[in-house]
């Protein structure tokens, strides 16, 4: 891996883990169009720490009152929303890898309308319901819904931050803490991320260990940068919108991939996506 790709990898993984346009799928389909190099295991997990900066930096506050006072309830709702995803990825982990395994992309068409849809969804209820619940006032019911929401969007192509923003609203949480909650609640999903990208070097056979360290100190320092910086400004972007209720333009651009994708893998023999 070259400096470049370390880079563009980094960017996206930053903008489009905090955006709501599937960071995976996004991968998947840079390396179909451009052939760059799927990053190694290592390079992965470094990416997926990078990206946890940003909500550090952003959500400082309320996560030292976390660390300061972790007998509260919105620990027990954090714990509650995370189980969901935790019981998909133990039960359903292999049928997961394989759509990020296999040759084909075309799912990609189907699970990135189904993101579209979401963030219509999430628009219109930000806008009709009228939600005022705070996370004081979120019962163990509504951080489980929004666990199991989370749990959907495993697969690539399927956004975490719409899926699970989207029926945060529609629980009735205002938009600020709808917001606040989903990306407290992404810290355990990317730690698990990288737990399970570390247990599969752990895994390794001993002379396949090298070339995970191949991309390089410096591709590594690029990536992280990148992936950081990028991460804070699809925070920022996302909290601005999602207080608008603007979430809809995003809805357009993964409307757009998923025809994309589909006519592709459908109509031209994937010709361009290989």
């Amino acid at each position: 891996m070259n400096l470049f790709e370390a880079v563009i990898l980094g960017i996206i993984q930053g903008l489009t883990e905090f955006l709501p346009v599937s960071s995976s799928g996004h991968l998947q389909l840079l390396h179909a169009l451009f052939g760059i190099d799927e990053p190694t295991l290592m390079f992965d997990v470094w990416l997926h720490v990078a990206t946890l900066i940003p909500v550090f930096i952003v959500f400082r506050k309320t996560i030292w009152e976390l660390i300061k006072n972790p007998f509260q309830k919105m620990t027990l709702l954090l714990i509650i929303g995370t189980i969901p995803a935790v019981i998909a990825a133990l039960f359903f982990g292999e049928q997961i890898e394989s759509l990020f395994e296999g040759g084909s992309i075309g799912f990609l068409a189907v699970t990135f309308a189904i993101t579209g849809f979401l963030l219509l969804f999430a628009d219109w209820a930000a806008s009709r319901l009228g939600g005022k619940k705070t996370t004081e006032d979120m019962s163990w019911v509504d951080a489980a819904i929004i666990g199991v929401a989370q749990a959907f969007a495993i697969p690539p192509g399927i956004s975490r931050s719409g899926t699970t923003l989207s029926t945060a609203l529609g629980r009735k949480l205002n938009r600020d803490e709808a917001a606040k909650f989903i990306f407290l609640l992404s810290i355990p999903a990317i730690l698990g991320a990288t737990i399970n990208e570390i247990m599969k070097i752990v895994r390794l056979p001993e002379d396949a260990y090298e070339p995970i360290f191949a991309f390089g100190l410096p591709a590594m320092i690029a990536g992280f940068i990148a992936a950081a910086l990028a991460g804070y400004l699809a925070v920022q972007l996302m909290l601005a919108l999602i207080r608008k209720a603007k979430l809809r333009y995003f809805s357009i651009y993964v409307f757009a991939l998923a025809i994309f994708v589909a006519v592709d893998t459908f109509l031209l023999g994937g010709t361009i996506l290989g």
